[in-house]
């Protein structure tokens, strides 16, 4: 049996998603670290006793998880994520006043994963 030659037009279509799927997700990755800097925000009014910048943060973490995991990021999904679970126990269980230097510290590990990525994708 002999193999079929390649469909070139299949494979020229796959190579053109590939590439929009990758300006996309570069896209994104300019809007990650606004979004962590509204993160820091929303930080600092929880330690002003604004209780409701809790649901605010695990809900930036939680899209943030999310697309960065549609995007192959996992590293990134995965700190994310981390954020997000802290923040959901915290509030069902717990004060998130005093989860604030676990928060700050899953931010911060956000934040390189981010940066490393988008040097990685300028780098292109």
């Amino acid at each position: 049996m002999r193999d079929k030659p390649p469909d070139t037009a299949a494979f020229h279509r796959s190579a053109e998603l590939q590439h929009q799927m990758e300006q996309i997700g570069a896209r994104f990755l300019d809007r990650v670290l606004p979004d962590l800097d509204a993160m820091e925000e929303l930080l600092a009014e929880l330690g002003a006793g604004n209780a409701s910048a809790a649901a605010a943060l695990e809900m930036v973490a939680h899209r943030i998880r999310g697309s960065s995991a549609i995007f192959g990021f996992s590293m990134l999904s995965e700190a994310a994520g981390a954020i997000e679970a802290l923040l959901a126990s915290v509030q069902l269980h717990g004060d998130p006043v005093v989860a604030m230097p676990a928060i700050a510290e899953g931010m911060a590990a956000v934040r390189s994963a981010a940066q490393a990525l988008g040097a990685s994708h300028t780098a292109r």
